[in-house]
């Protein structure tokens, strides 16, 4: 059976950061690996983002298709004026990631 979710209806958050991670970094490439040097780089990054809900990629965004267990798609959706705010938010934790 399909059913439209968000993060607020598993019982697992942890493992649905897991699950979208892929995905997540899939959107964003090739400037994830790029930005943050590999792909394994860019995984450890956006996992941490996805936890913070001030994040443009936070979990808290997350809007997802699941059948049974499995996902079966999903997307990540952020209004214009909240977008300006996680941009900004996003780019103090990569200075604060890549200091250099």
């Amino acid at each position: 059976m399909l059913s439209y979710q968000t993060v607020t209806h598993t019982q697992d958050p942890e493992a649905l950061i897991q699950r979208a991670l892929p995905w997540v970094l899939e959107a964003g490439n090739p400037y994830y690996t790029l930005l943050f040097g590999s792909a394994e780089s860019a995984l450890r990054v956006l996992e941490s983002w996805m936890r913070r809900t001030s994040s443009e990629i936070s979990t808290s965004r997350l809007q997802f298709l699941s059948c049974e267990s499995e996902l079966a798609g999903g997307f990540i959706a952020i209004g214009g004026g909240e977008l300006r705010k996680a941009r900004m938010s996003d780019g103090i934790a990569l200075l604060t990631t890549c200091p250099q």
